[in-house]
Formats: structure tokens, C-alpha cells, sequence
């Protein structure tokens, strides 16, 4: 660890680097030894480069601090663990955030850039996003948030969670508003996996000891029973919430003691939403309430139901028929209106059309709308009779006044045409529809102007931006937004498929140049142990290579074996021939086939012993010359020669000619 400090040698103020066992460091000016502070402080560069700039916040077992990559030239964000003095369920816990924050690639998370140990100091780099956290965004906006802004940045993280159970089986276990970031570009990012859970064999078992891990006030009643086989329902419990905190500026279950706190979310109903606050609508309040259900079972089957419900409220597709029952439950005893008179009779309903309405209003409801359904079945019978009494009202001849009789001449009767529409009606509609249509316009665009963003900001998250753009397209079907949605789809649709042809593209030439030079594994790592651009998005063309080059591999490896058998075979009969030549006398014909053998590449492999047999070869080519050369050398002696079936004779040589 880099840390600067005042050498009081020289009176310099310098930066050396401090021995974590010592405690001390040597100042680069004078080379004098002294004792340093391990603080982290402005200035101190932890691992390959990351200076420290300031304090962004603390909690219990680690700090966070605004941090600057010197390499990269950008700031990033250092979380550190207390020095290494700290218990080992901590460190464990802070190793096992760096490893699932590291396996996760999502807009909505912070994405991790390196771990470490420095100086005693476990630190963790995740990109920098300047924000605040939604409890500070709340408080700097003075209070809850709209609903449609609060469930607009809910469905993000909601997306960052959907994301880490599908990837990776995790559980974050610790959602609540300290850990979700608003950044200055109005997006919610998710961030502190530190007691996050893996299924999937990652985890670590950090709970025997407090089987209550995360917060009270935003823990699921299976995480306060200790629950070990906790799902996605957990953090989807948890969100929820942090959605009735955002709404309404207030925890649903509050208590000093913890345990009393953790008892309440066993066992205490909440106080719906939008009784808390009546800006609430009936149809978010009714989410949030199911989001809170005590039993898993009952809140959700996928992050997406509770992900669709959330986005269509935050564009305001909302059933006609919710805001009316809302505002009648917060204003029981207000009077209505009185009806403006008619113009004309309304059209007759008859018995058989009010069954029909009845046997709609009081069908069975689907499973996201049970309570409003509920809502409506209790007003079923006041609903049929005020229908009766209406068709009974138009059957009934009008009620005659006393008025002196008119002269025949001065009546006039309504011409016999159809009856127009109530008078009251139709300005009503002319003067609220612009002012809807304005407000749905504002809404529309606001949510197709939040996924063109994402995809300039992040121009290589094809996955992410399309995911966005159609909910655009699905939840704006009919307007202009949908169709602008649907051609910016197209258009990232293709420029993804040009990015994963250009990827595969390098990837094969670089694959090709090995496996011509017979290096198939590296070949075959080359696309395995890929973990560049758009490495997700082509796991599996990744894979279909992979495959088809170990099937050449192995092809290549056939051939070479019969290659080598049929070689051996050539070797043997080879070397038959160059004996024949050799006993034959014919040594230069034997000298000639071991040189034509060794430059054939087919006995490459027996380079080494055909060489062998070329020096034997050429060694008894020169036999003669070498007998001869010896016996010059014997001129004058006397030699005893035995020849084939005589007896030893002495033979004087006299000379050689």
C-alpha cells in the first residue's frame, strides 16, 4: 500500500510504500526508515493503481470511499474491509461479495473491476456512478416519491435481481434503500452484495451462527425464521418494502427492539399504502400489498409478473375502474353529484344484459387482481339494483306537471328521431381528454426516452437495451412510441448481429492460424476461455466452434495415426532394401535410398535412426579402402592367415599394389 506521509528526516512531504508487518516505510528522498499511519486517507493508492479521493460512506464492517484509476484515467469506487485484525465471518463475507459482484454483468449493478488484499486492506473496485442513495434522493425531494418515478426505479433493481437468480441462483438478502443507487442520470442501480446467497455452489455457510442475516425492518419472514432454502421471493419481499417506504415515506413495521420488529413481520398485516397515502393509487397499493404477503407462495410466481405490474403503473396503464373504487374508499361520505338531466331516455337494458353484467363484475378474478375484484363483488348487488331502477326509470311515462293546457297550435313534439347523447357528457369528454392525452404523451415519452438512453450510454449492452425497448413496444402498443420503439429494435437487432459476427470473425482467424500449425488446444482456448465483448451473447456460437474444432482435432489425430502405422510399415521395408543393396555390394544404392528416406516427411519420426543406418552404410562402402589402408601399414611383417577348412599358414607381406 502507497501512503503519503511527512518524513521527519527531511521535512518532505512524500509517498512510499508501508510494510503491513512492520508498519513502516522509506522515504524516497532521504532513504530514512520510519513509522507510518495505515490509515486510508486521501491520497493512499491501494493494488495496481486505485488512489484514494475521499470518504463516501461506512458501514459496520467496511468503508467506501470516491476512488481514481490512474491506469485507466476514470473514477471508480474502492470499498475496503478493516485491516486484517477483523473476524473471519466478515472477511469471508467481503471475499464472497467481490466473487458474486464479479460474476454478474447487468445494467442496473454495479459492475466489479478488481479485488484485492494490499497492505493488510481487502479492497474492492466497482465503476463509479455519481448519485445518491434512494432514502438521501427521498430527502432531497422532501418526502415520498410519485409512485409512477418510485416503481420506474423499483423495476430496475427489480431487473438487477431477476437477473442475479436467473445467472446465478443469488439471493441478495440485504435489499433496502441504502443499497439502491439513483445516479444523476435518474437510473437505479443495485449495489452491496455482501450477504448476498448463491444456490448455485458459490455461497459460503456464513449462517449458522446468525441465522438472521440482513436488516429487521426489510427482512422476508423466512429470513427471520432462518429459513436455508430462501428463493427470490426473499428479495422480492424486501423490494416491496422498499416500494411502500418510497411511496409513502413510511416502514410498514416499525419497532425499537428487533426481535419485536422481527415479530411483526411474522406475523402483523401492513397498513395499505394507500391508506398511509391517499396519492397512492388502489392498483400500486394492491401490488406493494402482495409483494408483502406473508407466505411466498402468495406474492409472485417470476420477477417478471411483479416487473410488468411495476412498469405498467409507471406509465400510467392503469384500468379505468381503480382510480374510481379508490377514490370512493378514501371518500366514503362524499356525496356525488347530482345526475344532469338527459336529453334523451337512455337505451333499455334488459334482464337477460343486467345477468350478463353480473355474471362479468362477479367472475372469477386472475391472481394479480383479487383484492379490486373483491372490491367490485361487494358492490355487485348495489350495482344491479341501481341498473333495475334505471330501466324501471325509463319504462315509467314521464311525471305530468299542473300547468294550464296549451293551446293546440303551440305544441310542438320532438321530431321521431334516434335520441342523442346526454348533454353533460360530451363537453365533460371535450375537456378532459386533451389533458389526459398530455399527461400519457409525458409518460409515453419519458419511458422511451429512459431506453434510448440506457442504449447510448451503454451502445454495447445489445441485451439490456432490447429488453427495454420491448416493454416500450409492449406496454405502448397503438402509439408512436411503439413504432419508434420497434425500428430502434430492428437497429440494435443488426448492429448486434454485426458485433457478434465481427467477434466470431477475429476469434476464428486467430483459432485457424493454430490449428494449421497443429495447435488445436490453444486453437480450441481461444473461443472456451473467451471473456472479451459480447462473451455472454456468444457463449454458444462460442461453444458450437469449440465443438467443431475438437471434432477436427480428433480427425486430424486419426489420420496421423494411420499415417504413423503406415510409415512404420514403409520403415520396415525400407530398411529390408537397404540391407539387400548392402549384402549385394550395392553400397551406393543403399546410400541412395537412406537419403531419399530421410528427406521423405512421412519418416520424419525416424529421422534419428535412418541417419544411423546411413553412417553404417556408408561405413561399409569404405570397407575395402579401410582393409587396404590396414594392411599397407603391416608391409614387411609376417601375418598368420587361416582360410576356410586349411590350416593356419604364416604369410610375409612384402607390399601392397
Amino acid at each position: 500500500m502507497i501512503v503519503s506521509f511527512d518524513c521527519g528526516s527531511c521535512q518532505k512531504k512524500v509517498q512510499g510504500v508501508r510494510n503491513p508487518d512492520t508498519g513502516r516505510a522509506v522515504c524516497p528522498e532521504c532513504s530514512q526508515e520510519m513509522a507510518v499511519p495505515g490509515a486510508i486517507v486521501p491520497g493512499v493508492v491501494l493494488g495496481t493503481g486505485y488512489r484514494i479521493e475521499r470518504k463516501l460512506g461506512q458501514s459496520r464492517s467496511s468503508t467506501t470511499y470516491l476512488g481514481y484509476q490512474t491506469a485507466m484515467q476514470r473514477n471508480v469506487m474502492v470499498k475496503t474491509l478493516a485491516p486484517m485484525t477483523q473476524d473471519q465471518e466478515q472477511l469471508a463475507r467481503f471475499l464472497q461479495e467481490s466473487k458474486l459482484t464479479g460474476s454478474l454483468r447487468h445494467p442496473n449493478i454495479l459492475a466489479a473491476i478488481d479485488a484485492g488484499a494490499d497492505g493488510g486492506v481487502y479492497f474492492m473496485v466497482t465503476e463509479y456512478r455519481p448519485g445518491a442513495t434512494l432514502d438521501d434522493y427521498m430527502k432531497l425531494k422532501g418526502g415520498p416519491l410519485d409512485e409512477k418515478e418510485a416503481l420506474s426505479f423499483l423495476a430496475s433493481i427489480a431487473e438487477a435481481l431477476q437477473h442475479a437468480w436467473a445467472e446465478r441462483k443469488i439471493v441478495h438478502r440485504n435489499v433496502k434503500p441504502d443499497n439502491v443507487l439513483i445516479t444523476d442520470e435518474k437510473e437505479a442501480m443495485l449495489t452491496d452484495l455482501g450477504i448476498a446467497k448463491s444456490l448455485a455452489g458459490e455461497s459460503l455457510n456464513l449462517t449458522a451462527a446468525d441465522f438472521t442475516v440482513g436488516t429487521p425492518e426489510f427482512m422476508s419472514p423466512e429470513q427471520v425464521q432462518g429459513d436455508p432454502d430462501l428463493d427470490f421471493r426473499a428479495d422480492l419481499y424486501s423490494l416491496g418494502i422498499v416500494a411502500y417506504y418510497a411511496v409513502t415515506g413510511e416502514l410498514p413495521f416499525v419497532d425499537t427492539n428487533p426481535v419485536a420488529l422481527m415479530t411483526k413481520q411474522l406475523e402483523e398485516k401492513p397498513v395499505p399504502p394507500c391508506e398511509k397515502n391517499p396519492r397512492v393509487s388502489a392498483r400500486c397499493s394492491a401490488l406493494i400489498e402482495r409483494m408483502l404477503k406473508k407466505e411466498p407462495k402468495d406474492r409472485a410466481a417470476s420477477w417478471q409478473e411483479i416487473i410488468d405490474d411495476m412498469r405498467a403503473i409507471a406509465v400510467g396503464k392503469v384500468s379505468m375502474a381503480v382510480p374510481a373504487l379508490a377514490k370512493q374508499k378514501k371518500d366514503p361520505e362524499k356525496k356525488a353529484p347530482p345526475a344532469a338531466a338527459p336529453a334523451a331516455a337512455p337505451p333499455r337494458l334488459t334482464r337477460k344484459e343486467i345477468e350478463q353484467i353480473a355474471s362479468v363484475v362477479t367472475a372469477k378474478p386472475s391472481i394479480g387482481t383479487k383484492m379490486i375484484v373483491y372490491m367490485l363483488s361487494a358492490l355487485v348487488p348495489i350495482l344491479i339494483v341501481t341498473m333495475i331502477y334505471i330501466v324501471k326509470q325509463t319504462q315509467r311515462p314521464a311525471p305530468v306537471t299542473q300547468r294550464p293546457a296549451p293551446a293546440p297550435v303551440a305544441v310542438q313534439r320532438p321530431p321521431a328521431v334516434e335520441p342523442q347523447p346526454a348533454a353533460p357528457e360530451k363537453p365533460a369528454v371535450a375537456e378532459s381528454a386533451p389533458a389526459q392525452s398530455a399527461a400519457q404523451e409525458k409518460d409515453q415519452k419519458e419511458m422511451y426516452d429512459f431506453a434510448l438512453r440506457h442504449w447510448k450510454q451503454n451502445p454495447q449492452d445489445f441485451d439490456g437495451a432490447l429488453q427495454k425497448l420491448t416493454l416500450v413496444k409492449e406496454q405502448l402498443a397503438g402509439t408512436k412510441y411503439a413504432l419508434m420503439a420497434e425500428d430502434k429494435i430492428k437497429e440494435i437487432e443488426a448492429a448486434k448481429d454485426s458485433a457478434i459476427k465481427a467477434v466470431l470473425s477475429e476469434l476464428g482467424v486467430q483459432a485457424k492460424l493454430l490449428a494449421d500449425a497443429g495447435k488445436y488446444d490453444e486453437a480450441i482456448s481461444t473461443f472456451a476461455k473467451y471473456t472479451g465483448r459480447l462473451a455472454d451473447v456468444t457463449r454458444d456460437e462460442r461453444a458450437a466452434e469449440v465443438q467443431r474444432l475438437r471434432t477436427a482435432q480428433a480427425a486430424t489425430a486419426a489420420v496421423q495415426k494411420a499415417e504413423a502405422a503406415q510409415a512404420t510399415t514403409e520403415l520396415g521395408e525400407l530398411k529390408s532394401r537397404i540391407a539387400a543393396e548392402v549384402l549385394g555390394g550395392r553400397e551406393a544404392a543403399a546410400l541412395k535410398l537412406a537419403d531419399e528416406a530421410l528427406a521423405d516427411a512421412r519418416f520424419t519420426a525416424a529421422k534419428e535412426e535412418l541417419s544411423e543406418i546411413r553412417k553404417s552404410v556408408e561405413l561399409v562402402s569404405k570397407m575395402d579402402e579401410i582393409i587396404l589402408q590396414g594392411v599397407k601399414a603391416s608391409a614387411g611383417e609376417v601375418m598368420k592367415i587361416a582360410l576356410r577348412d586349411k590350416e593356419p599358414s604364416e604369410v610375409e607381406i612384402s607390399g601392397v599394389e
